[in-house]
């Protein structure tokens, strides 16, 4: 490629680079006069107050129900109770093993609630397992 095919003239590129240069130095002094400005106003977002009372449905007189305005009551979220240890039991299963109601074991080591190991000790190819066989083979 040469310099003919893109028609590029040596005087008007100078002229151009001097104008372009005015023009961003307008440009990055007007973003900088308004960034400070914005910095300078800070809105501050707030949540509306909370309403006493909101209209909603009553009793009005012999059992008939109508509107009026409730008192809001605050919400109060059921505590959750700390869920209690179930004691848990390791087993072990010489075959993949299912028993509706229940659950299922698979082959392997398995860790079930004590209640439930006590119907699945009942099995020949289920047995109890050791704490340090647990630790040994489970890590």
């Amino acid at each position: 490629m040469t310099a003919d095919t893109f028609n590029v003239d040596d005087s008007n590129n100078d002229a151009d680079l001097v104008l372009n240069e005015d023009l961003v130095s307008n440009v990055s002094e007007d973003t900088e006069a308004a960034n400070v400005e914005d910095v300078k106003e800070e809105v501050v977002v707030k949540s509306p107050e909370p309403v006493a009372e909101a209209p909603g449905l009553l009793p009005v007189a012999n059992g008939v129900i109508g509107t009026g305005t409730v008192k809001k009551e605050a919400s109060v979220k059921p505590k959750k109770e700390p869920a209690t240890a179930k004691k848990t039991v390791a087993l072990f299963a010489s075959r993949n093993v299912s028993w509706n109601g229940i659950g299922k074991l698979v082959k392997g080591y398995n860790i079930v609630n004590a209640e439930d190991a006590d119907k699945w000790l009942t099995l020949n190819s289920v047995r109890l397992v050791t704490p340090e066989e647990v630790k040994t083979n489970l890590g």
